[in-house]
């Protein structure tokens, strides 16, 4: 897509060159029209004196030297009486007055029983044309080579505040900058530039008001959960009924399912809510090994196959990126079979990391995986007991790093892929 600065260029040039080769031919069309009028009034004059000294020889004689682009034909009844220098593809018009012919002008009168054409040869207007021509095209190619430097300048200077306006909002949201700060060339830019700072300073008041509220919210859920689920674990040591144990039990069961489900959201919520000014360089290597050792924990008897990694500086938030692959690593081992290992590939290049989970298994459903990173969707293939919040947890953080997340399936293995920029 063209910059805003390139398409005014494109637009004002445009327009400037249709302009100027519009004047040009205008003013060849003008000086095209004057010539042929002189012209015209030459003839006439010069036919007129023909026809009196045809109707009184015996008067002043015509001067027909230094005339040598004119010619006449004059005939009497059907019969040439005179003759002179005309042109080789002479032709009789057949109506009188002027007109235009073979380069020729021609100019046809009948007075009384005489017929009288007088020709004019054109050349030297067409090549005086021509000479018009080539002088103002050698005058209009610099003059928008100039027309063309000039309105660079004016357009950079005019478009230069947005271009960094643009920049520095790409800074602002990555967390580098915290306001926009540039030296308006402009009142427009000026009144631009102060609506863009209130309204990120609004939008940071905002952001904080809800990172507030998300902890707020996390210490009132938690806190009474956690003593419900205290008081089951007392109950459950006393000398009770097996029913009412198993009832307990039940209940236990649902709270941690609560207690579970309000953690995934609150870490959802909450990493929707992190700037990226909290953004610290970390290695990624160690992230990873890190969220395998987690996870090998739950899953003592899966092997994980790990391509020899080196060390990886990104920024990121640590704790948040071990969770997002402790989920995607806690996935593959739920849906691998049971002999094969999960494997996890990692590509580097100048730019970004790319991290693939892999395990054998079957295929996530095609008509689902547009879904599966959607809050509490569950594939139609599911056969754990979960909440749907794994994936939706890993895209939320993977949004925070401004990475991409994606699924695919290929020659049977299952493939989480998440590319992190640098």
């Amino acid at each position: 897509m063209p910059t805003l600065r390139h398409a005014i260029e494109k637009y004002y040039l445009s327009v400037f060159v249709i302009s100027m080769v519009a004047m040009s031919v205008l003013l060849i069309l003008l000086f095209h029209s004057l010539a042929i009028k002189r012209i015209d009034q030459e003839m006439l004059v010069f036919t007129n004196d023909l026809l009196r000294f045809l109707e009184k020889p015996e008067g002043q004689p015509i001067a027909i030297f230094g005339k040598k682009n004119y010619g006449f034909h004059v005939t009497e009844r059907g019969r040439t009486i005179a003759s002179y220098n005309l042109p080789d593809d002479f032709v009789i018009p057949k109506a009188e007055g002027f007109q235009t012919m073979n380069s020729e002008r021609y100019l046809k009168l009948m007075r009384n029983d005489l017929e009288v054409i007088v020709t004019r040869n054109l050349k030297d207007h067409y090549t005086f044309l021509a000479s018009l021509s080539v002088t103002l095209m050698a005058i209009l190619v610099p003059f928008i080579f100039i027309v063309l430097l000039f309105g660079r300048r004016l357009t950079r200077k005019l478009t230069t505040p947005i271009e960094m306006i643009g920049k520095q909002m790409q800074l602002v949201s990555k967390g580098v900058l915290e306001k926009i700060q540039i030296e308006p060339t402009s009142r427009e830019a000026e009144i631009l530039q102060t609506q863009l700072n209130d309204a990120i300073d609004r939008l940071n008041r905002t952001m904080e008001e809800l990172r507030d509220f998300a902890t707020t919210i996390s210490h009132q859920l938690r806190n009474p959960l956690a003593s419900v689920k205290t008081r089951l674990e007392v109950l459950l040591t006393e000398n009770l009924p097996n029913d009412v144990k198993i009832e307990i039990e039940k209940i236990k069961h649902n709270v941690d399912r609560m207690v579970e489900i309000t953690s995934q959201l609150l870490l959802i919520s909450r990493t929707q809510h992190t700037s990226a000014k909290n953004f610290e360089e970390e290695d990624l290597s160690s992230l990873i090994l890190e969220s395998i050792d987690q996870v090998s924990q739950k899953y003592s008897n899966k092997q994980f196959l790990i391509d020899p990694i080196k060390e990886i500086k990104v920024k990121c938030v640590g704790p948040l990126l071990i969770h997002a692959f402790a989920n995607l690593l806690d996935n593959a081992c739920k849906y691998s079979c049971t002999e094969k290992p999960v494997m996890l590939h990692i590509e580097e290049n100048d730019q970004t990391v790319k991290v693939e989970v892999c395990n054998y298994g079957e295929p996530i459903p095609k008509q689902d995986r547009d879904k599966i990173f959607l809050k509490f969707f569950r594939s139609s293939n599911a056969k754990t007991e979960g909440f749907g919040l794994g994936l939706a947890v890993v895209k939320a953080i993977a949004d925070l790093h401004r990475a991409q997340v994606h699924y695919e399936y290929e020659d049977g293995i299952n493939k989480f892929v998440m590319v992190l920029p640098k």
